[in-house]
């Protein structure tokens, strides 16, 4: 969007009311328990698209979730609504790091929110708790551990963990 004057960042939480069975010995990430977040975030957005476009009907606006190159943690941290934590993920203070983030990129001005502030300090939680410990150091992923990654991502042959 050439005519782009701000984002809308949007936040999901997606944390699962139930656990998988323990005696199966699937690995599957918190965020595939259920439909693709990508449609269900998308048609939210949209529902909020429409909404924005009613009460300001030049404006122009898209939205995505996942579907470009655009660094959505970075823009819901700058927008405050969360930090980047040692699992490189946003951390809500109200809804920790189990988030979808949307956005919504417009053409009309807003008024600009203030950074979230990192609370990590000394905590290493989320690196003691990584079942793969794909977290090898904080902030720094290797994306070939990560059950995200070899689940979802990795177009490729699935590779064992």
């Amino acid at each position: 969007m050439p005519n782009a004057k701000s984002i809308i960042s949007v936040l999901f939480n997606y944390f699962p009311h139930f656990n998988l069975d323990e005696d199966n010995s699937l690995i599957i990430s918190k965020y595939a328990y259920g439909r693709d977040y990508h449609t269900v975030v998308k048609e939210r957005l949209r529902s909020l698209q429409l909404f924005i476009q009613e009460k300001v009907p030049q404006s122009m606006a898209r939205n995505f979730v996942d579907s470009a190159p655009l660094l959505e943690r970075a823009w819901a941290a700058l927008a405050g609504l969360g930090w980047i934590g040692k699992n490189t993920s946003l951390i809500s203070p109200e809804y920790g790091s189990f988030l979808f983030i949307g956005e919504i990129i417009t053409d009309f001005e807003l008024e600009f929110d203030v950074p979230g502030k990192d609370h990590c300090g000394k905590c290493t939680k989320c690196l003691k708790a990584c079942p793969t410990n794909a977290i090898v150091s904080p902030r720094k992923i290797d994306s070939n551990r990560c059950i995200s990654y070899c689940t979802i991502e990795n177009k490729g042959q699935y590779q064992r963990i």
